[in-house]
């Protein structure tokens, strides 16, 4: 699903009554080539470090940095590191895939990164019926 994620956001992302659609999110996905002096640079060109985001000749700040592990009983952990809390920009690093995850804020707070990347849920909405870390079930509470 994570690779299909950025065409389902074309249809969510958009006025159903004229079909024009709104401001493209951002979404990217890479894995590490190097990792120099603290700066992460990614196999898509992104490079991440001190805070920062370089998108090409453009650098922005980050709002959060994450870093996702399931810990030995299939268990999420999370460690969150924070930078700039006006920030629309945010990177998750998914440690048991080797995958980084780079979105603005309207992705992150979507409904699926919040319940299957970071395990985020109401749960006065959400039971869970499986979590692991290769599948993740949840029920629509009545």
């Amino acid at each position: 699903m994570m690779g299909i994620l950025p065409t389902i956001d074309l249809f969510a992302n958009m006025n159903l009554e004229t079909g024009k659609q709104y401001k493209q999110s951002m979404f990217y996905r890479g894995q590490a080539v190097s990792n120099t002096n603290g700066v992460i640079t990614l196999n898509n060109g992104i490079k991440i470090g001190n805070g920062m985001l370089s998108l090409g000749q453009k650098k922005v700040p980050l709002n959060q940095f994450i870093i996702t592990k399931y810990n030995k009983n299939g268990q999420l952990t999370k460690s969150v590191q924070r930078f700039n809390v006006g920030s629309q920009y945010y990177v998750i690093y998914m440690s048991n895939y080797n995958q980084f995850l780079i979105l603005d804020k309207r992705i992150f707070n979507s409904l699926y990164i919040q319940l299957f990347v970071l395990e985020n849920y109401d749960t006065e909405l959400f039971e869970p019926t499986i979590l692991s870390p290769t599948t993740k079930i949840f029920k629509l509470k009545k």
